[in-house]
């Protein structure tokens, strides 16, 4: 495992992907050599493979934020948005908290026009300068076609005094 992690660091993807499927021969439920294969191929745009190995990884280990983290990342740049969301919750709710993981999110909620924020969705939006974008995406809602409970989940007024909620 540590040989192939060097080989990574020295961006030499081909011996670190050879070094981890010795591992793999030898040990075939090792999660560290499944996870690094599975970062091997996205950082080669391979994200196929990569959420291929890392459901692999996680199936082995379900309690890995790292892993769900990565795997939302992979399944972002396939644009398999909803699976990516709930991976990158997983991430957060295993406490993950290295890169803005809300930013990824909020990204994704854009393409996909989502309108009902949670709490921490909504501070990392007033803190993080994407009110209006927050604000513009809220506004998409058809609220005469929405049921009660869908119009409730939108942002409360004091947020801003014009969103159609």
């Amino acid at each position: 495992i540590e040989a192939g992690r060097g080989y990574i660091l020295q961006e030499n993807y081909g011996l670190a992907q050879e070094a981890f499927q010795k591992v793999i021969q030898l040990n075939p439920d090792s999660e560290d050599a499944h996870f690094e294969l599975g970062k091997i191929c996205y950082i080669q745009a391979k994200f196929g493979e990569a959420i291929d190995r890392l459901k692999k990884t996680a199936s082995l280990n379900q309690n890995n934020p790292h892993v769900h983290l990565l795997l939302a990342k992979s399944y972002k740049a396939t644009g398999r948005n909803n699976e990516a969301v709930l991976e990158f919750k997983k991430a957060l709710e295993l406490g993950y908290q290295g890169e803005n993981i809300y930013k990824e999110l909020f990204e994704i909620y854009k393409v996909l026009n989502k309108t009902d924020f949670s709490p921490e969705e909504i501070k990392f939006a007033l803190e993080n300068g994407y009110e209006q974008e927050l604000y513009q995406l809220i506004q998409k809602c058809n609220f005469d076609r929405q049921p009660a409970p869908q119009k409730a989940a939108c942002l409360p007024l004091w947020i801003w005094p014009a969103s159609p909620c």
